[in-house]
């Protein structure tokens, strides 16, 4: 072998591997794109008490909110998913202008209304949690796409939605403009045991019921579909209890700033990449903060949390995917 050729082969070797280096350093593989880390917009913590005031317990994000499981959306939401599939009837629905045809929450007049929203409360803003693309969002678990929604599926005993045949579904299609579809994630509304099987499977639109204790915290996988921004909050079952949520990467490894701890509402506002897998952990937090014992003191302190995740597209810049060198052929 010439010198010349086998320094040549010498250094395509050692690009390599710096590049593969740098693909696993990022949580990829060798030859994948190189993924940005995630970058946390926002925390409870980071709002504080004024900027954050709406997340107080009593208030639109608490137990008693349609967020809750004692709520009157959420007592709703379980009748009204649980009756026989209606998704015929709601195809019908939606070529007469239903909420998810172009006259809906998805469609061109929609976008223009969400166009005139301060940045601020959009995805990416620090007050993206009270905006239109967060967890009271259309996305979100009492918009047209959760178990109330208009998209007809029937829920199973564990949260999934299912059509007439007993297949699961995850998507639907909306019309944005008239003939012109896209499909978009359904928000379920799962029991502990389902999404602790579904692991990384679990996209970013969903809401789970949970049960962690400080020795035994929950740990909810979920991989991001798409660049975008994702929300997440948890809404205790009782409004004197706080629950803390802190986000991990893949391996373990804590993101820094995305942790809140609260006596309030607490949720983590995140932008990732595509493809990026976070898991999400939730422990007990401060109970019975607002000095509300005496007045409840026969009543037990509920020990559960629903746990929202939703994600959103808009209003977020695309971040730029790094892809490892390439040596050109000559």
């Amino acid at each position: 072998m010439r010198p010349l050729a086998a320094k040549s082969i010498g250094f395509f070797l050692t690009l390599l591997s710096i590049t593969q280096g740098l693909a696993l350093a990022a949580g990829g593989k060798p030859g994948q794109p190189v993924r940005p880390p995630p970058k946390v917009i926002s925390t409870t913590n980071s709002l504080g008490p004024i900027r954050g005031a709406w997340l107080h317990p009593a208030l639109a994000y608490g137990a008693a909110s349609g967020l809750g499981k004692e709520g009157p959306a959420g007592n709703t939401s379980v009748l009204i998913s649980h009756l026989r599939g209606w998704h015929r009837l709601s195809n019908w629905l939606t070529r007469e202008g239903g909420p998810l045809s172009d006259h809906g929450m998805f469609g061109k007049p929609a976008e223009q209304l969400l166009a005139l929203t301060p940045s601020e409360l959009r995805a990416g803003g620090q007050l993206a949690i009270y905006g239109p693309d967060a967890t009271w969002g259309r996305g979100g678990l009492n918009g047209p796409l959760g178990p109330e929604g208009g998209h007809g599926y029937e829920a199973d005993d564990q949260g999934n939605f299912r059509d007439d045949n007993g297949r699961i579904v995850r998507t639907t299609r909306v019309e944005v403009t008239p003939g012109k579809w896209v499909k978009r994630d359904l928000h379920e509304l799962y029991t502990e045991d389902a999404v602790m099987k579904l692991g990384y499977r679990n996209g970013t639109s969903f809401s789970v019921d949970l049960k962690p204790t400080r020795a035994a915290p929950r740990l909810v996988q979920l991989t991001s579909p798409h660049d975008q921004s994702v929300f997440i909050l948890a809404t205790p079952h009782d409004m004197r209890r706080a629950f803390n949520i802190e986000v991990f990467d893949e391996q373990g490894h804590p993101i820094p700033g995305a942790k809140s701890d609260s006596f309030y509402i607490n949720h983590v506002q995140l932008q990732v990449a595509a493809g990026q897998r976070l898991q999400v952990k939730v422990t007990p937090g401060l109970s019975n903060p607002w000095g509300l014992g005496p007045l409840l003191a026969a009543v037990p302190i509920g020990a559960g949390v629903r746990l929202h995740v939703d994600g959103s597209e808009s209003h977020v810049a695309k971040p730029h995917h790094p892809r490892p060198a390439r040596r050109e052929a000559r």
